[in-house]
């Protein structure tokens, strides 16, 4: 099990800064016989506006 938790992290976009205050949660677990593929979660929260949410799921396999 793999867990990182940054926080108050800035959020970029191409227009410049979204937010200096970004707690991210990113979680998963190797899986395979010789852990060829990586599953895993991430939340993201914005702690100045609440309501500025993301979550989702994602696998990387080599």
């Amino acid at each position: 099990m793999v867990e990182l938790n940054p926080l108050n992290s800035p959020l970029f976009d191409s227009n410049g800064l979204i937010s200096n205050q970004i707690d991210a949660k990113l979680v998963g677990a190797f899986s395979g016989n010789n852990a060829e593929a990586f599953v895993g979660g991430f939340d993201l929260l914005d702690t100045h506006n609440p309501g500025n949410v993301s979550e989702g799921l994602y696998t990387i396999e080599r």
